[in-house]
């Protein structure tokens, strides 16, 4: 009898102690829970970050960190002031926020993240448009080395482009009918096994008007069906691939509306400028060198689209050798791999590297004969690797490089000025940041014309705004950001070809540059 007492007394003893850590975890569980986000911002630390119930999907308007180096040197006064800035927003003691967010930028001016949460700060609680900006920003704590899903350079130069429209729009004699931009920055990890899962938790806070970023053209892929197939209209800063343009019609055929667009170039369209390049210039044979890196199929994609517009053996067009990069050793690269395919007859070049493979593209250039050798061989790049001053760096060995590129900076461009007053002098201003401010520019243009008409502000509104006829958007080249619809998810006039330019010697000071290729 006391045994039968002894084991019930131990049962009500066991399920009391489960009723403790449930309670306890249950607590626990709320007090580290990320916040959502109302339609003007606020925080609501109550609820799960994440709408659909999958935690693993960082987001931030200012109340946590999602990059964890905004700088390339350790500054602890500039990570102390962030640090508590984010405590601020996290609170909702906005003022506190801003404080403390000024003082950051105040000891580092180049800290994009740091500046949109400014921005956002300055907004506090009050109604704004937002705006939700995937880029690949967790996995990032060393400048120096990592491959191309590890190097902070990815989000940074994306988020600067971001930052500078927000910076620009917000202020008082710029808002949009008295409203400013708020931006909600999402890390993406350069992954597309959980592209779906950011993009659906992203469609479903109507709070989001629309979606910039996705740096990777494979992410963007996977995302831009879900983003069409709900009418959320998405812009791609770097997606160059040719079949994003279908991710529209496809899923919506009975309309015809398009709601996928891209700042940057089409890889089919760039391609063949080029291969239209090498024929005007009678060259008929060429070498490429490109990457077959599995995780990252840019530079495949790439090689494919100029073959088909280049190769023609009835013309006595070919490429004659296609040698892969991917597993080359930057310290002890082979000169004789570029000396063997100008033996072989090669009269151009192509040059085509994945981010992790940049080293190797920069050896392949000063691995060319030089000029008074007598050879004369034409170097042809890729769209964005090398689109960079580490290529002007390469001096004489680059001169005369060409490469099809979305959009053409140049320092004299206002967009370039403002950056150097925005981030606190000169920095390598890569193409990514000038798309990035494109696409921002699209947005807020759209936000105008909305206005204008007395409509209300939506996801659908937006997207005719967009395709409208008389739609037109100020790229940070200057130019006009137009788009036809009907035909193509990217920019009129979106390719341009620009050649690596000795510097002139009638200007002081003057360097290697990129300037636009003069029709012959």
């Amino acid at each position: 009898m006391q045994h039968n007492k002894d084991f019930i007394k131990l049962n009500i003893a066991i399920a009391l102690a489960s009723v403790i850590l449930g309670i306890g975890f249950w607590s626990l569980k709320n007090i580290t829970q990320s916040p959502t986000y109302t339609s003007n911002g606020t925080s609501n630390a109550s609820s799960s970050s994440d709408s659909t119930g999958n935690s693993d999907v960082q987001m931030s308007i200012g109340d946590k960190i999602l990059l964890k180096r905004e700088i390339a040197v350790d500054n602890s006064a500039f990570q102390s002031a962030k640090e508590n800035g984010v405590r601020a927003m996290a609170n909702k003691n906005y003022p506190e926020a801003v404080k403390f967010f000024e003082e950051a930028l105040t000891i580092q001016r180049n800290a994009p993240e740091t500046r949109i949460y400014l921005n956002n700060a300055k907004i506090g609680a009050e109604s704004a448009y937002t705006i939700a900006v995937a880029v690949p920003a967790i996995p990032q704590n060393n400048f120096n080395r990592g491959g191309a899903n590890r190097h902070p350079a990815n989000a940074l130069e994306m988020l600067r482009g971001f930052a500078q429209a927000q910076e620009e729009i917000n202020q008082p004699d710029k808002r949009i009918n008295g409203k400013r931009i708020k931006l909600l920055i999402v890390d993406d990890n350069d992954n597309r096994d959980n592209a779906a899962n950011v993009a659906r938790q992203l469609i479903s806070n109507k709070n989001i008007i629309g979606v910039m970023g996705h740096r990777l053209t494979p992410v963007s892929k996977i995302a831009a069906p879900l983003y069409a197939k709900e009418k959320v209209v998405f812009i791609a800063p770097t997606g160059i691939y040719s079949d994003l343009n279908r991710s529209d019609y496809a899923l919506n055929p009975d309309n015809r509306k398009r709601y996928v667009f891209r700042t940057d170039t089409d890889s089919e369209i760039a391609q063949k400028q080029l291969a239209d390049y090498l024929e005007s210039q009678n060259i008929k044979k060429v070498a490429i060198f490109y990457d077959s890196s599995k995780e990252i199929t840019y530079s495949q994609e790439l090689r494919r689209d100029f073959m088909k517009f280049f190769e023609n053996k009835s013309q006595g067009r070919e490429v004659i050798d296609s040698i892969d990069i991917a597993t080359l050793d930057d310290k002890f690269f082979d000169k004789g791999k570029v000396d063997r395919v100008i033996q072989k007859g090669a009269e151009a070049i192509l040059i085509l590297p994945n981010f992790n493979s940049r080293e190797s593209a920069l050896n392949i250039i000063s691995a060319m004969p030089p000029k008074s050798s007598g050879k004369s061989v034409q170097l042809i790049g890729d769209v964005s690797n090398l689109y960079r001053s580490i290529t002007l760096s390469q001096g004489e060995k680059a001169e005369g490089m060409v490469m099809a590129v979305a959009t053409q900076l140049t320092e004299q461009n206002k967009f370039y000025q403002d950056a150097l007053s925005l981030w606190g002098g000169k920095i390598d201003l890569a193409w990514q940041t000038a798309t990035s401010y494109d696409a921002a520019q699209i947005f807020i243009q759209a936000l105008k014309g909305i206005q204008a008409q007395n409509r209300n502000v939506d996801r659908e509104a937006i997207q005719e705004q967009i395709c409208s006829k008389d739609f037109k958007a100020t790229a940070a080249s200057g130019e006009t950001l137009q788009f036809d619809c009907d035909i193509s998810s990217t920019p009129k006039d979106r390719v341009k070809l620009v050649q690596v330019t000795a510097p002139d010697p009638s200007k002081p000071n003057s360097e290697y540059s990129f300037k636009l290729v003069q029709n012959k």
